[in-house]
């Protein structure tokens, strides 16, 4: 049974009716930081030769859309990339029982809507009544009205002369039907074909005259795989994409890397949802960044002082450590409140919305309220954490080792610490601590973090047992934040948090 699907407005016009508490925790936009040369589309964006001849490296490529913030491969997922400037577009096509190519990545519906079951099942009139469902976005897109799953016929009609398309028939059986479709509406000069390095319709598009994007999968990006891909490019006119984690989650080798820009085709990367990473890959000498947040990736997003959790949805930067995965999201258990509570693993998430803080450098403060509703189960070493004073926005947990910056933690127990912590040790060093009564379930906390610049005061308020702890410590001010659960279990609900300049 599926859920019957509705027109839906941008997540902009959503939010802007959320109400002016969302609207008062944004100041604005930052200077765009890395980027084509074009902020926007202009009526020349939908040809390649115009987007080649135009842009610089490192350019963006909205993967999916805006697929860390709307619902993947959708009209609402597509327009918003467009309206945040993409100068080129990647759109993955299956096919209906009478061949009518949709916008899916999958060639099944399990993953991305509210149903089962192959796409090639169901004809286009019954595709209509499935609902693309991604809990890990938030309430705002598992509710009535539910965005539905777009024909490509529908994104070519919206899109074409808008920006560049990166199509892709994700079996090699539909090629045709997409060549006939781009070459119906004349499209022939707007379009990059998009194949897995073992396609067997590489050569056909190639014959035709069209570019190709040629692309390895995180199971098969070995040097050897990649100077087999490029060594039937175009180093003019083709380009050669490499996955940013190998099979097990680990970031791609830089020696991969090279590899791909030794070849001489020009090497993009896909998908890239960190800041951090749009850097590490253009450092490396990729030159397109496919990217599935685009608006935050380029830092052209709203800087927040606030949380924005009363939309019901994730605001572009908000991310845990795997964006794409719905088994990593947290859960809204009221208007204004995040929980995370599944069992296993430490719960963080990037804040990359409200960073850098404008006043890193400076004077700030980190408010926020938190709940156990359920504790960890052992209260001596499992609770919370705020990391902060981090130069960028690579994904932080306990013991991971990935950056240098603080972690102040309220443990169960009661106690309170601050922490250093450096690249490379997986060990923080303490810088203070104090212990109190533990903390009782169902009862909200207030939470507060002042950073000066030579001084950090880590502090739980507004209960009869107010305590705060104190570092002096100036290393580290760098303005990106995290927050989470680092225990295994026990679920625990924040809300309220806001920076403000102290």
């Amino acid at each position: 049974m599926t859920v019957p699907v509705g027109t839906v407005a941008s997540r902009r016009a959503f939010l802007a009716a959320a109400g002016a508490g969302i609207v008062t925790g944004v100041t604005g936009c930052r200077s765009v930081l890395l980027g084509d040369s074009s902020s926007g589309a202009s009526a020349a964006a939908g040809s390649v030769e115009e987007w080649v001849r135009s842009r610089r490296a490192p350019y963006f490529i909205a993967h999916r859309g805006e697929g860390d913030v709307y619902p993947e491969h959708t009209m609402p997922s597509y327009r918003a990339a467009v309206d945040a400037g993409a100068r080129a577009l990647e759109v993955s096509t299956s096919s209906s029982k009478d061949d009518v190519l949709v916008c899916m990545h999958d060639l099944t519906l399990d993953r991305t809507t509210n149903t089962s079951g192959p796409v090639k099942a169901r004809s286009w009139a019954e595709l209509q009544d499935v609902a693309v469902v991604q809990p890990q976005l938030g309430p705002r897109w598992t509710t009535p009205p539910l965005t539905r799953i777009p024909s490509l016929e529908e994104v070519l009609e919206a899109f074409a002369g808008k920006t560049v398309l990166c199509l892709e028939a994700k079996v090699d059986i539909d090629y045709p039907l997409l060549v006939e479709l781009v070459e119906k509406r004349g499209l022939q000069k707007s379009v990059v074909f998009k194949f897995f390095h073992m396609s067997s319709r590489i050569a056909d598009a190639k014959a035709a005259g069209y570019p190709v994007f040629v692309y390895l999968g995180s199971d098969d990006a070995s040097e050897e795989a990649i100077r087999d891909a490029a060594s039937g490019l175009d180093r003019t006119t083709d380009y050669l994409v490499l996955p940013t984690t190998t099979l097990d989650g680990a970031d791609l080798p830089d020696a991969a890397v090279r590899t791909a820009v030794g070849t001489g085709v020009s090497t993009w990367v896909y998908p890239v949802h960190r800041r951090s990473e749009a850097k590490r890959y253009q450092d490396l000498g990729a030159e397109g960044i496919i990217t599935s947040s685009l608006e935050y990736v380029r830092e052209t997003s709203p800087l927040a002082t606030s949380d924005q959790w009363a939309s019901k949805a994730i605001a572009p930067g908000e991310m845990t450590r795997h964006p794409d995965r719905a088994e990593n999201g947290p859960s809204w258990t009221s208007q204004d409140e995040l929980t995370l509570a599944r069992d296993g693993a430490q719960r963080f998430l990037t804040l990359g919305q409200l960073a850098p803080v404008a006043n890193a450098q400076g004077r700030y403060s980190i408010s926020f309220e938190a709940r156990w509703n359920k504790l960890p189960t052992d209260v001596a070493a499992g609770g919370f954490t705020l990391a902060f004073g981090h130069v960028d926005d690579a994904y932080y947990e306990h013991r991971l080792g990935a950056g240098d910056g603080y972690h102040a933690i309220c443990r169960a127990d009661g106690s309170l610490s601050i922490f250093s912590h450096t690249r490379g040790s997986a060990d923080g060093f303490q810088l203070s601590g104090t212990s109190q009564a533990p903390i009782r379930t169902g009862q909200w906390m207030s939470m507060r973090l002042e950073v000066t610049p030579s001084t950090l005061v880590w502090s739980r308020l507004g209960t009869s047992d107010v305590a705060s702890v104190v570092a002096t410590d100036a290393r580290f001010r760098g303005g990106y934040l995290h927050i989470g659960r680092h225990s295994a279990d026990g679920s625990l609900s924040l809300r309220r948090l806001r920076v403000d300049p102290v």
